[in-house]
């Protein structure tokens, strides 16, 4: 009983801590000979390990454990072959790691898509109360905010005890950072611990609609409140146009949707967040975005052509792009903002009907709910416009945690 009662101790506590520094990511790239492109190391294409990973590997052990030193429990591979919707996700996997560009870095990939799919199995079988939830997700934002707020004030990154946290070193006249001009003058954007503003400003969109929506986290209105409101500075803070394009689109829906009589109440929930997204969307930044954007997409189309079926394999989009010639003065080599068309680049298809008719189940049920409308669209909207959810260590991991919420609840699985 003790032993039981120190691995139950133990779960919560590596899972809350987990959750807690979803937003950091303090780890180590491995560069192999598959990583570099011209001479030039490309972060996308090395393998990679966070403290996210170790924590996530401790939690799949936890999970697992048990099933493996049970008695009862005997697997058999002839198992897989007698199911034929999993011998024919096998067979597709086979066939895109074959004939990959670099086989090394799509097996790598799928291992990673692996851990994804293990932490959404732990969350939906996991015991998180929502008020601890909702203030491990509280204090973990404020975090970031007491970040992003200084890097702003400092024009850089400030380093220190925040370097273990993953913030990156940066300053206004670091090369490609992302600022923004307001009024004539430069502003760096928050970063906070991700490795880019967008990635940080879908992270929190997403959980601020999650959080709106989520009927666990409603009887706790002074905490969600103080998330909610955390998270639209971090936003705001991001500058990223998409995401506070998003942002006031979810606040003015919800100010539809609340019943009041009150005219001054709903004109100024109306008002007030359109006022301020329009002061923070007047910034200039990059000139040449939207133009990268759509020689990017034109690439994919070019790409999914010359490899419709099989893809060019998981997790190799950048090695297909580099063979296209750089139409600026400067070396420029990034994912597609897309990550419908990413995801057909690298595996075809015949991959993605394969893996919509896995997820049709759960996408319906999802739909179902406001809190899964939120989710869904939140995702598709800024995944039209941003590869971030397919290729960044924080975003990637947030999608399993909160769908495993989200699947684990009374409201969207009865």
């Amino acid at each position: 009983m003790e032993h039981q009662s120190f691995f139950v101790r133990l779960h919560t506590w590596v899972l809350y801590l987990f959750i807690f520094l979803l937003p950091t990511q303090l780890g180590t790239f491995f560069f192999i000979s598959q990583s570099y492109i011209d001479g030039i190391r490309i972060d996308y294409l090395a393998p990679s390990l966070y403290l996210t990973d170790i924590l996530a590997l401790i939690l799949i052990m936890l999970m697992i454990g048990p099933f493996l030193l049970s008695k009862k429990v005997v697997f058999k591979f002839r198992d897989i072959f007698s199911n034929k919707i999993a011998l024919v996700g096998l067979v597709l996997i086979v066939f895109n790691v074959i004939f990959s560009l670099k086989p090394i870095i799509t097996i790598y990939s799928y291992i990673k898509i692996s851990e994804l799919w293990l932490i959404y199995l732990f969350i939906t079988q996991s015991r998180l109360h929502p008020k601890k939830l909702l203030q491990i997700l509280l204090f973990s934002a404020g975090m970031q905010l007491l970040l992003v707020t200084s890097q702003i004030m400092n024009h850089g990154s400030l380093q220190g005890i925040w370097y273990f946290l993953g913030e990156r070193s940066f300053s206004l006249a670091t090369p490609g950072i992302a600022k923004i001009s307001l009024q004539g003058i430069e502003v760096i954007r928050g970063y906070g611990t991700f490795s880019h503003p967008n990635s940080l400003a879908g992270f929190y969109l997403l959980l601020y609609g999650f959080v709106s929506f989520y009927q666990p986290f409603k009887k706790y209105h002074i905490l969600r409140n103080m998330f909610l409101a955390i998270t639209i500075v971090l936003i705001l803070f991001s500058f990223s146009k998409i995401a506070i394009v998003g942002l006031l689109g979810i606040m003015i829906y919800i100010s539809l949707k609340n019943k009041t009589h009150c005219f001054i109440c709903r004109a100024s929930q109306l008002i007030v967040p359109i006022v301020l997204g329009g002061i923070f969307l007047s910034g200039v930044g990059d000139p040449e975005s939207i133009d990268k954007r759509l020689w990017l997409a034109t690439s994919s189309f070019k790409i999914i052509r010359e490899h419709l079926f099989i893809g060019v394999g998981l997790g190799n989009y950048l090695i297909a792009q580099s063979t296209f010639s750089i139409p600026y003065s400067y070396f420029f080599l990034q994912p597609v903002h897309n990550i419908f068309l990413l995801i057909t680049s690298e595996i075809g298809v015949l991959f993605v009907f394969y893996l919509l008719y896995l997820l049709r189940e759960n996408i319906i049920k999802l739909w179902k709910t406001p809190v899964g409308i939120i989710v869904i669209l939140t995702i598709i909207y800024t995944g039209m416009m941003d590869h971030y959810w397919l290729t960044l260590q924080q975003n990637m991991l947030l999608i399993p945690v909160v769908f495993g919420l989200l699947l684990k609840h009374k409201s969207v699985v009865k």
